[in-house]
């Protein structure tokens, strides 16, 4: 007897064998890298902001900060450290030649404005840019660069609420010509990826650098016109519970301990 194969089940089988071998081609295919943009740069850093913990403007906080200065006279360091202690709001430092904190007539917001700051990313930067401003209107690059700078003092400044931290991130990425670094080494050594504003005609280069994998802030680095090169890069940042320690914890200062440091 011949025993005839029905066409169905031949077809049947080809078909299952193509389907396995495309699934074998699918599989082995090298998948596409993901390109680092400014939106996704901000979701990353926003998102780790959003696992800090909350503090109290009083909190005291202990950090180490390196400088580099290519403009320091000749026979003198060029890099430098600095470390210290200084509450959550900038408003009280402790440490001999500790230089960090916030000024009288520094261009950010302060510490008591945080909370009432506009909720969207373009709206924010629209308001940072115009501290200080005396109401002239300024080209789109003039006003990103005024934005650029104040998250960046604000950053280097300020231990900031999670929630503002993460909306600040966003707010870089909407600004006009904002690119991004997937590679930069701070001057500490330490591995990071950048928001970099290019230079205009009016400004310097501009970079805020986050570690590459946990996407906290970083450093802050700027180029001046004739090429002059400065960076702040925060070495190491602890949360701690009075000046003097380096132990992390997340007990505020009594009202009397703060007394008596501002005195």
């Amino acid at each position: 007897m011949t025993w005839v194969r029905p066409g169905w089940r031949l077809g049947v089988i080809v078909s299952v064998a193509a389907g396995l071998v495309a699934g074998v081609v699918v599989a082995v295919l090298p998948s596409a890298p993901v390109v680092l943009t400014a939106k996704l740069l901000a979701d990353r850093a926003s998102a780790a902001a959003l696992t800090q913990p909350a503090v109290s403007p009083g909190q005291w906080v202990y950090r180490a900060v390196e400088w580099n200065n290519s403009r320091t006279p000749k026979g003198m360091p060029k890099t430098f450290t600095e470390a210290g202690w200084e509450t959550a709001d900038g408003g009280v430092t402790y440490g001999d030649n500790y230089s960090a904190g916030v000024d009288v007539g520094d261009n950010i917001p302060s510490y008591s404005e945080l909370g009432s700051l506009p909720a969207s990313p373009a709206a924010l930067d629209a308001y940072l840019a115009n501290i200080g401003n005396s109401g002239e209107k300024s080209a789109p690059d003039i006003m990103g660069m005024a934005a650029f700078s104040v998250i960046e003092d604000m950053l280097i400044n300020y231990v900031l609420p999670p929630a503002l931290e993460a909306e600040v991130y966003q707010a870089l990425a909407v600004i006009p010509g904002i690119e991004v670094d997937s590679h930069v080494t701070a001057i500490d050594g330490q591995a990071g990826v950048a928001f970099v504003l290019p230079p205009t005609p009016q400004s310097e280069k501009l970079e805020i650098i986050l570690d590459a994998s946990s996407y906290r802030f970083l450093a802050q680095a700027s180029w001046d016109s004739d090429s002059s090169f400065y960076e702040t890069a925060v070495v190491r940042m602890v949360i701690v519970g009075a000046p003097g320690s380096a132990q992390p914890s997340l007990t505020p200062p009594t009202a009397a301990e703060l007394l008596a440091e501002q005195a």
